[in-house]
């Protein structure tokens, strides 16, 4: 275990979340404009267990939005 994993305040799920929303992020980055924000939601949603909706509510949420 990690030393800043032993203070970190951030409460779990909101980690887990943050985690999802970097690994769209990705994955947009890496396929440009040849996948949209669903279908990567879709996918990257089956790997956390989470509707892939949720996921794209929350990566528009954080302002993460390009027109999509």
């Amino acid at each position: 275990m990690l030393l800043q994993e032993l203070f970190e305040t951030t409460p779990a799920e909101e980690r887990f979340q943050a985690a999802a929303i970097e690994a769209l992020k990705r994955r947009l980055a890496s396929k440009g404009d040849k996948e949209s924000v669903g279908s990567a939601a879709f996918e990257i949603s089956r790997s956390f267990g989470i509707p892939a909706s949720e996921l794209v509510r929350m990566y528009h949420k954080k302002g993460n939005n390009n027109g999509d």
